[in-house]
């Protein structure tokens, strides 16, 4: 096998490929929220520390990893397994996690296999994602549409009653919406 052939299955070319780059950053998001940080927690963000003064820090988006781990639970044992260690082990050989994946088998009792090729496993995260993202999706457009439920409810309550705490509400929501 020639190196560059080697080079381009250990990298996991085809499942970055399928992503886009903000579906990689959310992925990305998503682990750093749980690598020793309680997904849950308080405030919008949270800076990680690097080790490397040249690094820059990566913030956490909480929110966002909450609704990412929520929708990584909803796949079936074996995409959601390959999904977690892919991610968890990012930069790993596919090989690497072929060999592995029977030792971090935590939410696959239907499969076990210590002889797994790397295209089944890069397979099943392929997979994995194509149900995970569609999954993303339908929950922020639910947030989405509890938020603008939420922020009718207020202006409604705020043009009947002009001088009501609606109001001041109402004023703060505009402010700090983002569109």
């Amino acid at each position: 096998m020639s190196r560059e052939l080697k080079n381009r299955i250990d990298e996991g070319g085809r499942i970055y490929k399928a992503l886009t780059q903000d579906q990689i950053r959310m992925m990305r998001n998503w682990i750093k929220g749980k690598d020793g940080t309680p997904i849950g927690g308080g405030g919008s963000f949270h800076l990680v520390a690097t080790t490397n003064v040249y690094e820059s820090r990566i913030p956490i988006l909480y929110g966002e990893a909450v609704d990412v781990e929520a929708a990584v639970k909803t796949l079936p044992g074996r995409y959601q397994g390959a999904v977690r260690q892919f991610w968890t082990y990012e930069g790993r050989s596919l090989r690497w996690h072929a060999r592995h994946r029977h030792i971090f088998n935590e939410n696959s009792a239907d499969f076990v296999n210590p002889k797994l090729h790397y295209e089944t496993f890069e397979g099943w995260v392929l997979r994995g994602h194509e149900l995970l993202m569609p999954e993303i999706d339908r929950r922020h457009a639910a947030h989405k549409a509890r938020r603008e439920a939420t922020e009718a409810a207020i202006a409604q309550v705020a043009r009947a009653d002009p001088g009501s705490d609606a109001q001041r509400l109402q004023c703060h929501t505009v402010a700090l919406s983002p569109n």
